[in-house]
């Protein structure tokens, strides 16, 4: 019996979850769970590769840094605890420039903006816990919209506007590959490409260019 099913599984099992199997093993979805180191690398990109360095990036690149390690443990465990997580630390990421924005406007310190975040994200996982898996897709939706409003507050150069066009596309084409999956449009439970594995490469290229918009503009 693999480890993890002596915790609460994810409230999808048995039959309403993604379509690659999830398997009775250590690594129960291992295609989901290798490309999540997608999150990771762009959390290293961030760092290495925009030239815009402050307290704001190294923060930006921790809460992606944050997120992969969250899409990693659920993939890899499959419970009710770590998807949760998971899409805690989903949101904290869509969320982090509005907060941060927030927190600067109001000058509040370090410490307190880091209490911000951390109450902020323990609520987001206690009230997340008790949902079922649709009520979080459109959670993140509503989340998104929210984010996305708030993004076209800020003027920003041509130039700049190509990096957020660039992660628009790319999140919704992956988007558009996450419900394909969700619906087993195509599906293949045994196989090692899965449409969610590139949802995740996919959202992972949009963070970076996302990130990248927003520390040039100073936003």
């Amino acid at each position: 019996m693999s480890f993890w099913k002596q915790f609460e599984p994810a409230t999808c099992l048995p039959d309403n979850c993604n379509c690659e199997l999830v398997r009775d093993a250590f690594i129960r979805q291992p295609s989901a769970f290798w490309s999540s180191f997608s999150y990771l690398a762009v959390s290293l990109a961030t760092v290495y590769l925009i030239k815009h360095h402050s307290t704001q990036l190294r923060n930006w690149a921790f809460v992606c840094f944050v997120m992969g390690l969250s899409s990693l443990f659920g993939h890899m465990s499959f419970t009710r605890f770590s998807l949760a997580i998971d899409i805690s630390s989903i949101i904290l990421v869509m969320t982090f420039f509005p907060v941060s924005h927030f927190t600067s406007k109001k000058g509040l310190s370090k410490l307190q903006t880091f209490s911000i975040f951390i109450v902020f994200y323990i609520s987001l996982f206690i009230g997340i816990y008790h949902l079922e898996k649709w009520p979080k897709v459109f959670l993140c939706i509503v989340v998104f919209t929210f984010v996305l409003k708030d993004s076209f507050r800020f003027k920003a150069t041509e130039v700049r506007l190509k990096d957020l066009n660039k992660s628009l596309f790319i999140l919704f084409f992956s988007f558009a590959l996450f419900l394909l999956d969700e619906f087993h449009i195509g599906c293949n439970p045994e196989s090692l490409l899965q449409l969610h594995s590139l949802w995740h490469l996919g959202t992972a290229l949009s963070m970076y260019f996302y990130g990248k918009w927003r520390l040039n503009e100073g936003f």
